[in-house]
């Protein structure tokens, strides 16, 4: 995300796509929660998220009080089920 901070112009939009639910997911390096996404994005204004799942062979969207709340989004043990999309633009 630094990066993109350098190479987005002012107003300019980035769409990102990151594992979303519980951290320390072995095999992942991060894995994002609503904290950690703010954090993440703090240079950025949100204009759109929206929240992921894999379930019976295909992804779903879910409302985002789905996505905070209950047990970890996992796929397995290794595999975090839970995507977050997320449209932003640098402030």
């Amino acid at each position: 995300v630094t990066e993109f901070g350098r190479i987005v112009k002012s107003k300019g939009k980035l769409l990102i796509t990151v594992p979303f639910g519980c951290n320390g997911i072995p095999g992942f390096e991060r894995v994002y929660d609503s904290r950690s996404i703010s954090k993440l994005l703090v240079n950025y204004d949100i204009i759109r998220q929206s929240y992921w799942v894999f379930r019976d062979e295909c992804w779903a969207e879910i409302p985002q009080s789905d996505a905070s709340v209950g047990p970890p989004l996992r796929q397995s043990e290794t595999l975090p089920s839970g995507v977050i999309i997320i449209a932003a633009r640098k402030a």
